[in-house]
């Protein structure tokens, strides 16, 4: 939501220790940095229950082994139709009840063989968002048709905002060794509340809970008031675009890779650096907010999309 007023956060008290942490990378003017030690929350690391349990539910064609002793019917599936859209199931987990998964894009969910298994087509129309969030109503999911599951982990949608506490981040499993190949697009709009940072603070990245080096992201740099943009392909050594801003007021983000450019508009200023190949693949899930690699995002994060293509109004 473009001009909501923002509503002062509720602080969040969390147990510290000290860990070590390293930027990436460090042969890089940008991320540039010795080693620091500096103490964060981490008291987070451990979500909800219901957010724990909310796991990537792309089920592809290979049987699916029984998760509990509650089997259904007499085929002995431990899974059941979704009522009412076949490209879903249920499944049911222990203390959570019956908890609906998500089929892979294309297939549809078939009782008698207890798998994913009809083919059903996946046809995009055109260049559309495969996630996205508004934070609207108090909601932090997914309202693309595709319902795309997402771990929530300390954020929270004020004013209609996604708040992140600087110990709080939102993981996307779709993207666990998800194949970009030569097209992506990524869109937000953010507004730190960090007037210093000690360690680069990451909006989003491939970077996940490992220290396994992104393949791709968006990050607030911490020695100056920079964002830099990143890519990794299988063909070129890491490429970078970096935009001048002011981190306390709204910056319009789009992200962009076509095989060919990486392409940055920061606030209406475009950027282009020259590079080919496809997005290298990382085991990492996609990430809001943190990486173990940098630190934790705190401030306001709004209007995410994420594409699996470079749309054409972009």
């Amino acid at each position: 939501m473009r001009n909501a007023e923002i509503v002062n956060p509720t602080q969040v008290q969390a147990n510290t220790s000290k860990i070590t942490v390293s930027p990436f990378p460090a042969t890089v003017a940008p991320f540039r940095a010795t080693e620091i030690v500096k103490t964060i929350p981490t008291s987070v690391a451990t979500p909800p229950v219901k957010s724990s349990i909310i796991t990537d539910t792309m089920v592809y064609k290979t049987k699916l082994k029984p998760s509990s002793s509650d089997l259904v019917g007499k085929t002995n599936c431990p899974y059941k139709p979704h009522s009412l859209n076949k490209k879903f199931f249920m499944e049911k987990v222990k203390d959570n009840g019956w908890i609906k998964r998500r089929c892979a894009l294309g297939t549809a969910y078939d009782q008698d063989t207890c798998e994913c298994s009809i083919n059903i087509g996946y046809q995009p129309e055109g260049c559309k968002p495969e996630v996205f969030m508004d934070f609207n109503n108090g909601a932090v999911v997914d309202l693309s048709s595709n319902e795309i599951p997402c771990g929530v982990e300390g954020v929270v949608s004020l004013s209609d905002l996604a708040y992140f506490n600087g110990a709080s981040r939102i993981i996307i499993w779709r993207y666990t060794n998800f194949d970009f190949q030569h097209a992506m697009t990524l869109k937000f709009r953010f507004k730190s509340e960090a007037k210093s940072r000690s360690k680069p603070h990451p909006l989003i990245t491939n970077c996940g809970t490992g220290q396994e080096e992104p393949s791709f992201g968006v990050i607030l740099n911490s020695f100056a008031d920079v964002l830099t943009f990143f890519v990794k392909t299988t063909e070129s050594e890491i490429k970078f675009l970096t935009f001048k801003i002011n981190p306390m007021e709204w910056n319009d983000v789009i992200y962009s890779y076509d095989g060919e450019h990486l392409t940055g508009k920061v606030n209406g200023l475009e950027k282009r650096q020259s590079v080919n190949g496809n997005v290298e693949i990382r085991s990492a899930e996609m990430m809001f907010g943190h990486c173990e690699r940098y630190g934790y995002f705190k401030g306001f994060l709004d209007d995410v999309k994420i594409y699996n293509c470079v749309p054409k109004e972009i």
